[in-house]
């Protein structure tokens, strides 16, 4: 039996029969459409995230020095406006691994300790409240962020 994974990076080094051909021609054929979606879609979210935000919401960076953010990651699924945040890309990996997050009540920029006495551009903004509009399904993506990236970090890191 044939190992369908190698023949898909490279289906003219093997005999096939027709329907193995067709088979190997649609899949190729879905996935180059799925492909072209998603990267349609990163661009409509990172357009929809420019026309929001304008510039990145904690240090107000120009924004094509910004990259547009999910607060739920995009592996989960959720990819609107409301779970988006416009942020430059050394504080978008920190946010995304968890070192730093946004009050979901009150939009204020906590850090966290395992980052404390490491010299990152977020320490000059802790504490601050950042400078845009919660509404309730920011506010609670903001709060899943809380939850399952940053307190997940800080749980790991007493066990």
């Amino acid at each position: 039996m044939l190992n369908y994974n190698r023949v898909f990076q490279n289906p003219l080094l093997y005999k096939l029969n027709d329907i193995e051909k067709d088979y190997i021609n649609i899949y190729l054929k879905t996935k180059v459409v799925k492909e072209r979606d998603e990267r349609e879609e990163r661009e409509n979210f990172r357009k929809n995230c420019i026309e929001k935000y304008k510039k990145c919401i904690i240090t107000d960076v120009f924004y094509k020095e910004c990259d547009a953010c999910h607060i739920i990651p995009y592996s989960i699924g959720l990819n609107n406006i409301n779970n988006s945040i416009l942020l430059v890309k050394n504080l978008h990996g920190l946010f995304d691994d968890g070192y730093w997050t946004i009050d979901p009540i009150t939009g204020e920029i906590i850090i966290s300790e395992e980052i404390e006495n490491e010299s990152t551009t977020i320490h000059l903004y802790k504490n601050k409240n950042v400078k845009y509009i919660l509404n309730e399904e920011l506010s609670k993506n903001l709060e899943w962020h809380y939850n399952n990236v940053f307190m997940k970090k800080v749980y790991h890191k007493f066990y």
